[in-house]
Formats: C-alpha cells, sequence, structure tokens
C-alpha cells in the first residue's frame, strides 16, 4: 500500500487503489512525539473516478472526499479539501479537470458479515445492524 502525505505531512493518505478509472484512500491525521512515537487518527475516505458524459459538464475527474465529524475538530483542517485536490492530480491516476465534493459525517452504525473482532460484540460502541 502506497502512503502519501499531505499539509506538511500533518496528514497520511493510505493509497487503496490508484487506477485509470479509479483512486481509493484513507485519511489519517498523525500526532508525532519527540521521541519518534506517533498516533494515527483515522479523519476520513477519498473516492474518484472520471465522471460520466453530461450535456451540462466538460469531461472531467469526480472526487468525494469524506470527512469524519465525529474526531476533534483540531484535527480536520480547513486547508483538507485543496490539498487532497492537489494530491489526487499530481500523486495518482487523476487528471485536471477535477472537481471535490466535500462530505461531512459520522460513523452510526455498522454491518459486519463474518469474523472481525474477538470480543465481537462488545468491540464498538455503535449500534450493529448484524443479523
Amino acid at each position: 500500500m502506497r502512503v502519501g502525505e499531505l499539509l506538511g505531512a500533518t496528514y497520511l493518505v493510505y493509497v487503496h487503489t490508484d487506477v485509470t478509472t479509479a483512486v481509493v484512500a484513507e485519511l489519517r491525521h498523525i500526532s508525532r512525539n519527540a521521541h519518534g512515537g506517533s498516533v494515527e487518527t483515522p479523519i476520513g475516505m477519498i473516492a474518484a473516478a472520471p465522471a460520466p458524459p453530461e450535456a451540462e459538464a466538460e469531461s472531467h475527474w469526480n472526487a468525494t472526499l469524506v470527512v469524519n465529524t465525529g474526531v476533534r475538530p483540531e484535527l480536520r483542517s480547513s486547508d483538507l479539501p485543496a490539498a487532497v485536490a492537489d494530491w489526487l492530480l499530481a500523486e495518482t491516476a487523476c487528471e485536471a479537470p477535477l472537481l471535490v465534493n466535500v462530505y461531512e459525517g459520522r460513523n452510526t452504525t455498522f454491518v459486519q458479515r463474518g469474523e472481525i473482532w474477538d470480543d465481537y460484540p462488545n468491540r464498538h460502541d455503535l449500534p450493529s445492524n448484524d443479523r
């Protein structure tokens, strides 16, 4: 897995997929201490693909940045959308023109299929929609 950096290495981008038709990545804030240790906090996801042709729009890439509002506000920089756009154009298959749509929200539930955690269902305090 490739890892990119944003905003002076304050954010890490873990690239899951980067092909000519799609980019999928996880966005994490990283806090480093003086002893070389660090803590990474997942704060969002990035998904991008060429937009389907439309009569009203030029051919372009369309990206979605989903930012988790459930993390501390100081971890969510207002410069993040522009930094994501610049990173997508410089480091991935995305090409200009590029439109980045930003969504904010928080995880409210989950669905699990198969064994994931040893201590399930006590792993999260989210309500499960598991069958």
